[in-house]
């Protein structure tokens, strides 16, 4: 558990990526950081280079250690004087927390939250609406704008607010989180595969892949002031998902897998009016891909500032659907500045079904569906 004399600014966040977590934590105070989980040490290390001229800091353990470990420590040394010979470093101290992976039977209890954009309080309550949560999906614009690096610090304390390191989270980015004089450096506060915003995870029986769809207008915009280059990005994430394809067998063909879904930010299966209807045939063919190679179960998103289920063939589906898209992020009051409520999704896989539940800030259901897992609503 995280001590009142921490030096960190939060509890660790563990991070799922492929079939790792990555456990990061965020400090002010120069520190030489490493993980301790099933008897083994993981470092931050650049290298072979231990690393402390870093606000945040990143040990990447392999996910079976963590799942049978239950059980963490967050390690470190304060630098005093780093020098070339002879560096001067405090001594080791630690903080132990407990873990909880995916359960192996039974329901799994999954809360997403989208669209917070850097707003206090309200999404950590809405987020409480399990009694034992066993899942955190954060899917974009947690950010509205990075124009100090320390705007990163409020990721972490929403995820250690809900969380308390305790349970695994899925990160995506939003097209708000492309933002500001800092948003270069979110790949150093956020999990990623190899430096890349796009990856698959694997939590025991679920699968799933993360996409990317970057910002939300053409890169030539003027809003952009030249800054982005979201075109070839998407292309160069459309030769990974190809490739994850051909990788069927080590990805959501592989043993065990029982649930496959998709996170994007941005609804991929909805065209919009102008000037938002952007790369419409890349898209298609990510719904092509997704729709006949990795045939999911559901399909998670934010985006919109509305709640709804997206059976295939709605007013929503413009690109052809397979499967239903949750659009689970309703940050109310969020254009006048000020929250009022916030709605997200609280999501329950059983064995042949799912429930979805919008639920506020008072934890209370304010829209409820169920579908079983051949993608028809059952009430």
């Amino acid at each position: 558990m995280r001590l009142q004399t921490s030096v960190f600014i939060s509890a660790p966040a563990v991070f799922s990526v492929g079939k790792t977590y990555q456990i990061m934590a965020v400090s002010d105070t120069e520190l030489l950081f490493w993980v301790e989980a099933g008897g083994k040490r993981f470092y931050d290390h650049a290298n072979g280079v231990i690393r402390s001229r870093t606000r945040v800091h990143r040990a990447v353990i392999p996910a079976e250690i963590l799942d049978s470990a239950g059980e963490y420590a967050v390690c470190y040394r304060r630098m005093i004087e780093r020098k070339g010979y002879y560096s001067v470093t405090g001594p080791e101290e630690r903080e132990r927390y407990c873990f909880r992976p995916i359960p192996s039977e039974g329901p799994v209890h999954i809360y997403q939250v989208a669209d917070a954009h850097q707003k206090p309080d309200f999404p950590q309550r809405s987020a409480g609406f399990f009694d034992r949560l066993d899942l955190l999906i954060v899917n974009g614009d947690t950010f509205d704008y990075l124009d100090r690096e320390t705007d990163f610090d409020y990721l972490y304390r929403l995820l250690s607010d809900i969380t308390a390191g305790e349970i695994p989270v899925v990160f995506a980015k939003g097209n708000h989180d492309n933002k500001g004089v800092v948003a270069e450096k979110l790949v150093e506060y956020a999990p990623t595969d190899c430096g890349k915003s796009y990856y698959t995870f694997r939590l025991g029986r679920l699968w799933g892949i993360v996409l990317d769809c970057g910002e939300n207008c053409a890169d030539e915009s003027p809003v952009y002031g030249n800054t982005v280059c979201h075109h070839i990005f998407r292309e160069e994430e459309t030769e990974w998902l190809r490739s994850v394809i051909k990788n069927a067998e080590k990805e959501y063909l592989a043993d065990g897998v029982e649930y496959r879904i998709v996170i994007s930010h941005a609804v991929i299966t909805n065209v919009r009016q102008k000037p938002f209807d952007i790369e419409v045939e890349l898209y298609r063919e990510w719904v092509a891909l997704v729709n006949q190679m990795i045939k999911p179960d559901l399909m998670l998103s934010g985006h919109l500032h509305i709640t709804a289920l997206s059976m295939p063939g709605s007013e929503l589906d413009t690109l052809g659907q397979s499967c239903p898209v949750i659009i689970g992020a309703n940050p109310v009051g969020w254009q006048t500045g000020v929250l009022t409520d916030y709605i997200g999704c609280a999501l329950t896989l059983s064995e042949k079904s799912a429930e979805i539940c919008f639920t506020n800030a008072e934890r209370k259901t304010v829209e409820r569906h169920c579908i079983d897992l051949k993608h028809e609503e059952t009430d």
